[in-house]
């Protein structure tokens, strides 16, 4: 009796200490120490979650995610259509195109139980223009009525277009009409967002999991900002779908061997490919290709004594062959002379997709890269200059950025190149702050239409970073952006007069669309690969049994 007692309470002591010890861990320890449910999907990240403010959001990766724990008024389903989401039904648009009115689902809820309401889409959109959020993606909300007084401080918010008719009936007046308004706002800067709520938290709201209300299918766990790896977490409160998933747990992946080895070994579920990796897998008819409206190009920046020049900017667009980057990416990768990629642009006359037209004609031309470098040396009595490349430091980007320092040292004599390779953020900051030359950077549709590429290089627009101006260009996205007024034939004709003046006067330089070649897990079904917009939804996956 005494020895089954002394046993008894021996057991209960170690029970009791290795208890203790788990509470001393910290949840990340406490998530590796822990085998993960099978409900949960493992899945790779390119870069770190940069912030979960919906509005403040300006990476892929951060927009991506939002899209996870926020709801808009409409969605992508799986075949990339619209479909509605808060909204009841697509808005009921004016005759005239100005005025859209919207009625809202009444049974939507914040994680915290409160009621989704007209009043957070009305305080969300003001907070997209008010000059003090600084919102990158503020220039969307310009066809509001309003929004562009607002923007430059010549107006309260209060005259923005947007108006709650009742809790769960919105307004929105637009200043022209936009026949793709209501796409925009399936995008992720015009989610809601509860005001109460942001108010309280100050300047933390969105910088880490603990500081988030959302309202999707999602919560956020266990993040902080530049941390590489967070938690999905099925949000009990949502009931616009059945998840049937626990949640999705993300891993950054620099290294694509070491993603391959982790997906060879069931401990993640996707996994996408370049070069050598990808074309070995292709080889073996493992895996499948991302096709996704995405451009990798070389952004000058135009404030710079040196590449104010248009013949130095010239000499380095001629210099770089498009079909050798292709080869060199692999996994799908397209070259491309065009800015924007393929499927945006198509003739409506001839079927034409505008990659295709003669006019995009490679820009690979060694003579004439001489020739326009020769004339930039003469006219700055130069010999010799060097630049500052700025990439990311990512593996794909370092092979890239190494390759077009060796191609640009070696074409142009007397050119030297400073390559820096830095995380992705440091390297938008830097941007931001006319930090660099010229940087190895990419754009990705953010809705379907060849205005999410062009808008860009307008001389007003916060992604401008290399700051270039020039009248001609505005005039024609401008142009581009009434086709309500046009034609059928002539935004076609437009985007090709924009394609052909960038071509000219080397604004930037197009490298290669970015397909990607992706291993998937047989284990999990029902992940949407969107080629535009927010990259991945998980709302619909699902784990299949053994």
């Amino acid at each position: 009796m005494r020895s089954l007692l002394k046993a008894l309470l021996t057991s209960l002591l170690c029970l009791f200490l290795i208890a203790c010890q788990a509470d001393n861990l910290s949840s990340t320890d406490k998530d590796q120490e822990v085998s993960l449910p099978e409900e949960w999907v493992h899945f790779p990240s390119k870069y770190p979650l940069t912030t979960m403010d919906n509005q403040k959001a300006n990476d892929i990766t951060s927009l991506t995610y939002c899209s996870q724990v926020f709801d808009g008024l409409y969605w992508q389903d799986e075949n990339n259509d619209l479909q509605a989401n808060l909204a009841q039904d697509f808005p009921e648009i004016s005759a005239d195109g100005l005025t859209y009115t919207i009625n809202l689902r009444q049974d939507a809820k914040w994680v915290n139980g409160q009621p989704v309401t007209a009043h957070d889409f009305v305080y969300s959109f003001r907070r997209l223009v008010n000059p003090e959020t600084a919102a990158p993606y503020a220039n969307l909300a310009e066809g509001i009525k309003g929004a562009k007084a607002i923007q430059s401080g010549q107006a309260p918010l209060d005259q923005l277009g947007v108006e709650a008719l009742g809790d769960y009936q919105l307004q929105i007046q637009l200043d022209y009409p936009n026949p793709n308004f209501t796409k925009l706002l399936a995008f992720t800067p015009f989610y809601p967002v509860n005001e109460d709520y942001v108010t309280a938290q100050g300047d933390q709201y969105g910088q880490d999991s603990d500081h988030v209300l959302g309202n999707g299918p999602f919560v956020i766990k266990n993040w902080q900002a530049g941390q590489d790896h967070w938690d999905l977490q099925k949000n009990d409160q949502y009931n616009r779908q059945d998840l049937a998933i626990d949640g999705v747990k993300v891993q950054v992946i620099k290294e694509e061997n070491t993603g391959v080895n982790l997906f060879e070994s069931g401990q993640l579920d996707q996994m996408p490919l370049h070069g050598q990796i990808a074309k070995n897998y292709q080889a073996k008819g493992e895996g499948d290709l991302q096709v996704k409206a995405w451009t990798d190009y070389l952004e000058f920046n135009h404030q710079s004594p040196d590449l104010s020049q248009v013949d130095l900017r010239r000499a380095i667009a001629y210099a770089i062959d498009s079909r050798a980057v292709e080869e060199l990416i692999g996994g799908g990768a397209r070259a491309l002379t065009s800015f924007v990629p393929s499927q945006l642009v198509v003739d409506p006359v001839t079927g034409e997709d505008i990659t295709d037209s003669p006019a995009m004609d490679t820009w690979y031309d060694l003579d004439q890269a001489h020739e326009a470098f020769d004339r930039y040396k003469a006219a700055n009595h130069k010999q010799t200059l060097t630049l500052t490349l700025l990439a990311n430091d990512d593996e794909n980007s370092r092979k890239l950025s190494e390759y077009l320092k060796e191609t640009l040292e070696q074409a142009l004599d007397g050119l030297s190149i400073d390559l820096q390779n830095v995380p992705k953020k440091n390297r938008i900051d830097r941007m931001n702050r006319q930090d660099f030359d010229f940087a190895l950077t990419a754009w990705g549709a953010d809705y379907d239409d060849p205005l999410a590429y062009y808008q860009n290089l307008k001389s007003d627009n916060s992604f401008n970073r290399g700051r270039y101006q020039n009248p001609e260009l505005d005039r024609l996205i401008t142009d581009l952006a009434f086709p309500y007024n046009q034609d059928r034939d002539r935004p076609y004709q437009v985007a090709l007069k924009i394609e052909e003046l960038i071509k000219d006067q080397a604004v930037v330089v197009p490298l290669y669309q970015k397909n990607e070649w992706h291993l998937r897990s047989d284990r999990v079904q029902g992940v949407i690969y969107r080629p535009i917009g927010p990259e991945v939804d998980f709302r619909l996956a699902s784990i299949q049994s053994n």
